[in-house]
């Protein structure tokens, strides 16, 4: 199982489809519980930047974790 984290491109495809929901609730989530102008959002095991990078472009200042090197690489990038 530890090849399929070391694909972030694969992981990122196998999950894309459900992520409008998990926008919608993460931003709910955020906006309810952050003040100020701009909310900062952590996200351990951050992974590819799934969740992260949509979150980043909406303007919120975003942080990421994780310990995989190939799905940091691959989010540096993007």
């Amino acid at each position: 199982m530890s090849d399929w984290y070391n694909l972030p491109v694969y992981y990122d495809v196998s999950f894309s489809y459900e992520m409008a929901a998990e926008k919608r609730f993460l931003q709910n989530v955020i906006n309810q519980h952050c003040s100020g102008q701009t909310p900062k959002v952590l996200e351990p095991a951050c992974g590819s930047g799934r969740l992260l990078l949509p979150l980043a472009r909406q303007g919120f200042e975003c942080t990421g974790l994780d310990l995989n090197i190939n799905a940091l690489q691959y989010l540096k990038k993007n």
